[in-house]
Formats: structure tokens, sequence, C-alpha cells
């Protein structure tokens, strides 16, 4: 009896010992055990191409001064983060574009590639792109009014 308790306390005292040292081993390789953790999405975020209902949205000011629009979610997306849009992009063109390809009262973002050459002049090139543009166009089926700054912009999602 007394050889099983010996060896069941050395069994023990060797394990604490390994993970002990493990941890030590570890913490100076600079582990860290949540870097193997790969986040999923929120269901709050917004996927590019899926259709969201809209409660309202409004034109506010961001910090910079420059306008943007802050979509709110109603229906079965209420629990969806409010989504603040630029409303120019980096052409100056218009962000928010209506669309009757969507349900009424309805977003989604949408990918939008058009293909440009870099204006010329002088033989100097003018623009940053080539061939092509890529951006972002929120789509919105619903009457698109124009509205007054009614305040400055929510905190932005990070």
């Amino acid at each position: 009896m007394k050889n099983i308790g010996k060896v069941l306390f050395a069994t023990v005292a060797v394990t604490v010992a390994a993970f002990a040292l493990y941890i030590f081993v570890d913490s100076l390789l600079g582990g860290n055990p949540k870097a193997f953790i790969t986040p999923s999405p929120s269901s709050t975020d917004l996927a590019i191409g899926q259709t969201y209902e809209v409660a309202d949205f409004q034109t506010c000011e961001l910090p910079d001064g420059s306008k943007a629009y802050e979509f709110h979610f109603g229906g079965a997306d209420r629990s969806r983060r409010n989504q603040l849009v630029p409303h120019l992009d980096g052409r100056d063109q218009r962000i928010l574009r209506q669309s009757a390809d969507i349900p009424a009262g309805m977003m989604r973002l949408r990918k939008v590639v058009e293909h440009h050459k870099d204006p010329t002049l002088e033989g100097f090139h003018y623009g940053t792109f080539v061939e092509n543009w890529e951006g972002l166009a929120v789509e919105y089926n619903g009457p698109i009014q124009p509205q007054k700054v009614v305040r400055p912009c929510g905190p932005a999602r990070s």
C-alpha cells in the first residue's frame, strides 16, 4: 500500500512539474494561447451583396467636416449596428445609389469595378488608377431626398 501512495504522489508531482515547465517556457517564447483562435464574423456585420432592411438613414457630419450617411436597420435586421457610409468615394462620386433591383426599404453593399484610363494632359497622368477603379457602392431602394446635416455622426465601427 505504501508503494501505491508513493507512485501516485510521484506521478502527480511529475505532471505538475511538467505543466509548470510548459507554462514557463511558453511565456519565455511569447506564446499567446488566443493567437490561434480565429474570430468569427459578428452577426451585426454586413456582407457585400446581401440585402438588409433599413428603418431610416440620415446625413451626418464626421469630425473632419466631411459628410456621411448613417443607416439604421429595422425589421429582421434591427439588431445590426448602425452603418456609417461616406457621402463620396475616392473619385468624388456619390456612394449612395438608387436601385430598383432590390425590394423597397432595403439596402446592400455592392462591389463596383469601373474601367477608366488615367486622364493625360501634356504627357502627364493625373490619376492614380490603372485601367479600372474598384470600390463599394451602397444601393438603396426607396426615396432618396436631399437631407440637411442633422447632427454629428455616431462613433465609427472599429
